[in-house]
């Protein structure tokens, strides 16, 4: 009888065991933002809620579209520029570490670019290049079985370096000599934090919707560099076919309304609105690999009218 009961305490041991780990495997083959049963897509420009530990590459470039010139005086003569464009190209390398299942830090560093494509537009414009520096914490507010809020605090340095070749000749002109008062390259150094609200709803297997909103203060890293404070906001729609189609692709749409300026529009005077359109693969919670589109409409120089068009390469790598 003692027998029995040895053996049927050492089955019910290693049966505890085993679905332990199996639980333990079912963990940790599930790296991804998954919540509800939704394999999330990121979107950049949308910041997500989940806590993981992930690292990203992100490189792309864009245009502007019949971008109009104001003539352009120099001395008694005009320089007639009708028509000219603007091009664009960004570089972002980030991680993020997670630390407990509420808790990570990240940091995220972009290089951004835009200059003339041709003498008109380079003349008008010049070249504008950005380099900034985020480091950040994100802590877990709120979880349910489809709803996910976290609260982000970011710190941000970052350095514009602006040629404007406009400037440079109307002092040579005027001075009658290149001096050191009139330079060709200028920097402005910005320092700003801010604080970001995130969230994420699975309405489905299929689908699912993202979220954010931060307040921001500091010097803007362009526009003059005047301290204050700025708000951004935006929300995505995110779509998995591979439970509806057997084909892993994921469609997430976004739009983002932003006041922080950036060097796409370092010159306008306005807050601006991003469409983005993403073909993501979700085969996998490994990785993510996706093709974002962006589209914005804004002015440039204050003045005239522009819409800057562009497309990324996106790739997370899930640990």
């Amino acid at each position: 009888m003692n027998k029995v009961l040895l053996i049927l305490l050492l089955i019910s041991t290693q049966s505890v065991l085993t679905m332990h780990a199996a639980d333990s495997v079912a963990v940790k083959s599930s790296p991804g933002p998954v919540l509800g049963g939704h394999l999330f897509q990121p979107l950049t420009g949308v910041p997500g809620p989940f806590i993981r530990t992930v690292s990203q590459v992100s490189v792309g470039g864009g245009t502007t579209l019949n971008l109009a010139l104001p003539p352009i005086v120099i001395g008694d003569r005009f320089v007639i520029a009708p028509q000219g464009s603007l091009a664009i190209v960004s570089m972002v390398a980030a991680h993020e570490q997670k630390i407990k299942n509420w808790l990570s830090v990240y940091a995220a560093f972009k290089l951004v670019g835009r200059l003339g494509t041709n003498v008109t537009s380079l003349f008008y414009q010049g070249v504008n290049t950005a380099t900034t520096f985020n480091l950040g914490w994100k802590v877990k507010v709120i979880e349910t079985e489809r709803f996910l809020g976290t609260l982000s605090l970011d710190l941000t340095n970052g350095n514009v370096a602006v040629i404007d070749v406009n400037q440079w000749v109307r002092g040579i002109i005027d001075s009658q000599a290149v001096i050191s008062q009139n330079p060709l390259i200028q920097t402005k150094p910005a320092l700003f934090t801010g604080l970001t609200a995130r969230s994420a709803y699975a309405i489905n297997e299929t689908f699912g919707a993202t979220a954010f909103i931060e307040a921001i203060y500091g010097e803007a890293i362009v526009r003059g560099g005047s301290a204050g404070v700025f708000f951004n906001a935006g929300f995505s729609l995110n779509s998995d076919l591979r439970l509806v189609t057997d084909v892993p692709l994921a469609l997430t749409a976004g739009v983002v309304y932003r006041q922080t300026p950036s060097v796409e529009d370092s010159e306008s005077s306005s807050s601006l609105v991003t469409g983005s359109l993403r073909f993501g693969y979700s085969g996998t919670q490994n990785f993510s690999f996706g093709l974002q589109f962006n589209g914005q409409y804004g002015d440039v120089g204050g003045e005239k009218q522009a819409f800057f068009i562009g497309g990324a390469l996106d790739m997370r790598f899930y640990y």
